[in-house]
Formats: structure tokens, C-alpha cells, sequence
């Protein structure tokens, strides 16, 4: 969907207001237009009332009545004065007919999927709406309510603490010609095709996005020209020639004065994920001969080799190549000589041991095992040169190379690199083994 803005200010009506026309005669600066996926759509109107002439009105500004804007329908729902100013906001009218509803209604467990508890809430408010029929289609299986237990709720908000309780969690919006519920995947079911933008596209002046691994959504904003292009709530949009911000987003609102032609359009998606940061140069690993690696990087992790005896030539040569890389960079897949990754380094070790082992850490364990190499992990810490492993179903997997002392030589990710590490005990392995 979108919005006509050449039409806003012409098309601008007040119903059902018996003041309407000293309303908008009062009107001082532009009003506000704010879409939304995250909260209910709102208009606000800014008057000027040095004469008092509005606040002594209650007709005015105290009585149910109605914006029409673009060809939607704005509800009465507050007011705010300052000094000599006043502001009028009207809810998107879906928002405000669900928000009615709310006499108690109480449906128990495994009785009704979430497609019908949106769909029987948005009858009963007499709303066109468009739910989710392919996320979550099993019955819920804990109540559904409103107004329960002498707390009153309302249809609105029940449904978007039910649209977040979703193991997919959905969207719960009005786009401003129905209520919308579902998840992002079926969202781009809904407006078929996304919008593909970028900084040369048409009305778009520039485009500014946030993307932090650390929270739990990333942020886009497209700043446009209104008389050329606007977004609806809930549009998919990719971008495009933005770097790491590329791909697949969600309109959560749209904001712009109506008689300016600026706006602005705020995007949402999941948290960011970061891509491995070294690859091995000229290939694309995979899981079926690499290590993801620790995505930690910790102080006080690493330490000095304190040397010690080895039992063996072999085992000799493992350990001294191993401390002979000492310094390279993690890369996930490789297996020297400018990197390694953990089953990397063991690989390459073992190799100049003069004896041989697959890669990854779980081939490396197998093959351990099937020579009836394992030993316990309590003495592979004490051992020079055993190999210590932890196995966890999903990944990922790693494996070290004991140097007793509490201490192992491993490449354990992209922070640390091959490298020197204390607190060998504490590293959570789940076996371990004498390969040579």
C-alpha cells in the first residue's frame, strides 16, 4: 500500500466534529503523519488557542470524532495543551475499534490456533483483517484471555502480547485498511513482491542504518521525498549497494509532516549476524571439513608455554609445530601455512608427526576412537602433546593440544588465533586422546 501525498492537505477532513472548520483554521504547522508496525498509526493536528476559544469548546476537541487522510480513518484519542498550544492526536480507527472490545473472553488451552484467536477478535470488532495461515497453524497451548481476573484488557493489546508469545514472533498492525498479524516470512507473502531501494532510487535522499550484533533487531532509515515516493507500514523493502546492510527489511513506520514533502521511512529486521572474518583464500568452507570456532575473544586467556618433557619423538614433533604457529590468524577452513583453523592445526600437526588424521574435530575424534587412542581428560590435561576435544551435538566443535601446566596450544577462533592458553581445565572437553 501506498499513500497519495500530492492529495494530503486537500483531502484533510474532520468528522463528526461540529467545530471542525475553527479547527483547522487553527491549525499552525504541518501536520504530523506517523505509521506504524510497532504501535497504532497516529495523525496530530497543532493548534494555536490564544483566544481560548477551543478549550472552552468542549464540543471542540472533547467529543468522538474522526480524521480522513489519504482515504484512512483517524479516531479522537487525546489531547495535550501547553501554554497556548494544543495538540490533537488520532489513532488509526482499526486500533481504536479493537481497543473497545474488551469484555472478558477467556478460551483454554489447545482449543484454537493463533490464525484463530486474531481472526475471532477481528470479527467481533467488525475489522477487515489479513492473519498469518502459514506460521504456527497447531492450537495454542495456554490460555487465551482478555479482562481476566479483574484486570481489564482490550482486543488490541491482547493480540500483540499474544503476536509477540508466538515461537515465530509475529507482527500485530493495522496497515490502515485492515489488521495485519503474522510473521516477516508470510509478510512478504502478503505484498508479493518487496521494493528493492538504494541511494540512487527515485525520492530517496539518503539512507542510514544501525547494525549491532549485540541487540536483538537492526535499524535502517530511508530519508525520501514525499512527493515522489512513501512506504506503508509493513512493506518489505530490500536494499541494495549498502554493504552489509543488503537484503530483505520490514517497514515498522513512516513518518512525514503533511505539507513539507520530507519523511522518513524507519526499517526493521533480525539482530545482525557477522560473517567469519578470515576465510581460507580460494575456498568456501563448509561443516563437513571445518571449525566455526570460538566467537568469544576474552581477556586473560592466553599465556607462555612453560615446556616440559614429551614422551616420544612423534609426539615431540606435534607440539613443537604447533607452537611453531603460534601467531598466524584463525581461518575457518584452513590448514596452514598463513592459518588455521582448530582441526587445521591439528591436521597440519599430526601430518609433521608422521602420522596422518582427517579433518574436522569429529572426524578427528572418530578416528581417534576407532585407533583406541582416548584417554581420560583429567590425564590428557596432564600429558604433553595428548589432544583434547569437546564434541557438542550442533557444533561447533574444537580441538587443543595439551601442554600440561593447565595449558593448550589451539587456534581457537577468529579473535585469538593460533595461540598459547591457560585455564585448560575449564574449557568444558568431553574427551581425549594420545593420537601419537
Amino acid at each position: 500500500m501506498t499513500i497519495d501525498t500530492t492529495a494530503l492537505v486537500a483531502g484533510l477532513q474532520l468528522v463528526g466534529c461540529p467545530n471542525a472548520d475553527a479547527i483547522l483554521e487553527a491549525v499552525t504547522q504541518p501536520p504530523k503523519l506517523d505509521l506504524s508496525i510497532e504501535s497504532a498509526s497516529t495523525l496530530k493536528l497543532y493548534l494555536d488557542d490564544k483566544d481560548r476559544a477551543l478549550i472552552t469548546s468542549t464540543a471542540a476537541i472533547d467529543r468522538r470524532c474522526w480524521a480522513v487522510l489519504g482515504g484512512l480513518h483517524y479516531e479522537l484519542v487525546g489531547v495535550k495543551k501547553v501554554g497556548s498550544g494544543i495538540s490533537v492526536t488520532f489513532e488509526d480507527a482499526i486500533p481504536a475499534a479493537l481497543r473497545r472490545r474488551t469484555s472478558p473472553l477467556a478460551v483454554p488451552p489447545g482449543t484454537v490456533s493463533r490464525h484463530g484467536w486474531f481472526t475471532r477478535l477481528a470479527h467481533e470488532a467488525r475489522v477487515p483483517h489479513a492473519v498469518d495461515n502459514i506460521t504456527e497453524l497447531g492450537k495454542v497451548d495456554t490460555v487465551l484471555e482478555r479482562s481476566s481476573s479483574g484486570v481489564i484488557t482490550n482486543s488490541w493489546d491482547v493480540l500483540g502480547d499474544s503476536a509477540q508469545a508466538a515461537i515465530t514472533p509475529w507482527r500485530r498492525f493495522s496497515d490502515g485498511t485492515q489488521l495485519v498479524a503474522g510473521s516477516d516470512e508470510w509478510l512478504t507473502t502478503l505484498y508479493k513482491t518487496p521494493i528493492a531501494v538504494n541511494e540512487n532510487s527515485d525520492g530517496v535522499q539518503h539512507i542510514d542504518f544501525d547494525l549491532d550484533a549485540a541487540t536483538p533487531a537492526s535499524k535502517a532509515t530511508i530519508h525520501v521525498d514525499t512527493e515522489t515516493v512513501t512506504y506503508a507500514a509493513g512493506q518489505p523493502i530490500i536494499l541494495e549497494d549498502c554493504g552489509p546492510a543488503d537484503g530483505l527489511w520490514i517497514v515498522s513506520s513512516f513518518k512525514a509532516a503533511v505539507t513539507t514533502n520530507r519523511g522518513h521511512a524507519t526499517l526493521t529486521r533480525g539482530p545482525h549476524v557477522l560473517d567469519e572474518p578470515t576465510l581460507r583464500p580460494g575456498t568456501i568452507p563448509n561443516s563437513r571439513d571445518s571449525d566455526s570456532g570460538d566467537t568469544d575473544y576474552l581477556p586473560g586467556q592466553t599465556a607462555t608455554d612453560l615446556g616440559g618433557v614429551v614422551d616420544g619423538a612423534a609426539r615431540a614433533r606435534l607440539v613443537a609445530f604447533a607452537l611453531r604457529q603460534v601467531g598466524k590468524p584463525y581461518q575457518w577452513g584452513a590448514t596452514g601455512p598463513g592459518g588455521f583453523d582448530c582441526s587445521g592445526l591439528i591436521a597440519a600437526a599430526a601430518a609433521a608427526a608422521g602420522k596422518p588424521v582427517e579433518r574436522p574435530a569429529a572426524a578427528q575424534w572418530i578416528a581417534c576412537e576407532a585407533a583406541g587412542a582416548t584417554i581420560p581428560v583429567a590425564q590428557a590435561l596432564q600429558i604433553r602433546g595428548a589432544l583434547l576435544f569437546r564434541i557438542v551435538a550442533g557444533g561447533p566443535n574444537h580441538v587443543a593440544i595439551s601442554l600440561g601446566n593447565d595449558l593448550t596450544v589451539d587456534a581457537r577462533g577468529p579473535g585469538y588465533g593460533v595461540d598459547v592458553f591457560t585455564n585448560a581445565a575449564l574449557q568444558g572437553w568431553t574427551g581425549a586422546a594420545l593420537w601419537v
